[in-house]
C-alpha cells in the first residue's frame, strides 16, 4: 500500500519465495485486507478450500464449540479460507513487487541503528555480501525472531506458553457449512 501511494520501499526477505510454512486458517476480517491491497480476486482464484467458521476444543476432545463467522451478524464477507502458506506468501510478495515494492529476496537484516533522521540497516545478502540500507522508518515484520523487540528487550516470553506447532494434512474429513 506504501509503494502504491508513492513511498519508496524496500522489502528484504531473508527466505527465498516460495518457502515451507505451516498453513494458515485465516478469519473473515481478513477479507477487510484482502481488499485494501486489492489482492480479493488473487486470493479467490488460488482456490484453497472455503471456511465459513471454526471449530474449537478442548485438547481432551471433552467439549467443542463451532462459531460460524456469519452468527454475529454484520459480517458482509463470511467466508474465507484455509491457506497454503507457500503459496499465499509468494503471492503476497510478488503482488508487493508489481505494487511497486524492491523485494530482496534472500537478504537478512542482522542490526538496526535509528537516530533522528531514520535508521540503517545492515543487511546479509544470499551470498554473504554485506550492505547498509538508509530508510527514514523501518517495519519490523521478522515474526517470532523480533529483531527490534531482542534489540530493545521488549520480548516478554511466557513460561506457560512455551508451546510447540504440529500439523498434518487430511482429505475427507467432513466440513460444517453455514
Amino acid at each position: 500500500m506504501m509503494a502504491r501511494a508513492g513511498r519508496k520501499v524496500i522489502l528484504l526477505e531473508r527466505d527465498r519465495f516460495p518457502r515451507f510454512h505451516i498453513g494458515e486458517s485465516l478469519l473473515a476480517s481478513a477479507n477487510d485486507a484482502f481488499d485494501a491491497l486489492g489482492v480479493q480476486e488473487k486470493v479467490r482464484a488460488m482456490n484453497f478450500p472455503e471456511k465459513w467458521g471454526a471449530t474449537f476444543g478442548t485438547g481432551d476432545g471433552s467439549m467443542e464449540l463451532y462459531a460460524g463467522f456469519a452468527e454475529p451478524g454484520g459480517v458482509p464477507q463470511p467466508q474465507t479460507w484455509q491457506v497454503e502458506r507457500a503459496k499465499f506468501d509468494a503471492m503476497l510478495l510478488e503482488h508487493a513487487q508489481e505494487s511497486g515494492t524492491d523485494v530482496r529476496q534472500g537478504h537478512r537484516v542482522t542490526e538496526a541503528t535509528f537516530d533522528a533522521d531514520g535508521v540503517t540497516v545492515d543487511v546479509t545478502g544470499h551470498a554473504g555480501d554485506k550492505m547498509t540500507v538508509r530508510a527514514r522508518a523501518m517495519i519490523d515484520a521478522s515474526g517470532r525472531w523480533g529483531l527490534l523487540a531482542r534489540k530493545f528487550s521488549l520480548r516478554v516470553d511466557e513460561p506457560r506458553l512455551a508451546n510447540i506447532g504440529i500439523f498434518s494434512h487430511y482429505s475427507g474429513v467432513p466440513r460444517q457449512k453455514a
